[in-house]
């Protein structure tokens, strides 16, 4: 029995694979802030932040950006730029109001 070869870029529609790769930088940047390397721990919030603003606008994306933007103020604020830092918490807690009030 011949197997057809199916790519993982196949077997994903670009939603999904949007959402793994924002998933994904994720956990690079909590990996980052474990191992202290700040800067690149806020590239990748950042980097999630740009894929994740990208989906279409649900209650998913909302809960998704809400997270991001926690991430975001803690990775702010182990640099040491409070000011950044209650922007993103500010956004995180609209979000999750705005989701959870209705």
């Amino acid at each position: 029995v011949k197997l057809d070869e199916v790519s993982v870029q196949d077997s994903y529609s670009s939603e999904q694979e949007n959402y793994l790769v924002a998933s994904l930088e994720t956990a690079s940047g909590n990996t980052y802030e474990t191992i202290g390397d700040y800067i690149a721990e806020k590239k990748s919030h950042h980097r999630a932040l740009t894929l994740t603003e990208s989906r279409p606008d649900t209650a998913i994306k909302k809960r998704a950006l809400a997270c991001v933007y926690n991430n975001l103020a803690n990775a702010y604020g182990n640099v040491g730029d409070v000011n950044t830092k209650i922007h993103y918490l500010e956004e995180a807690i609209r979000l999750n109001n705005a989701l959870y009030d209705n």
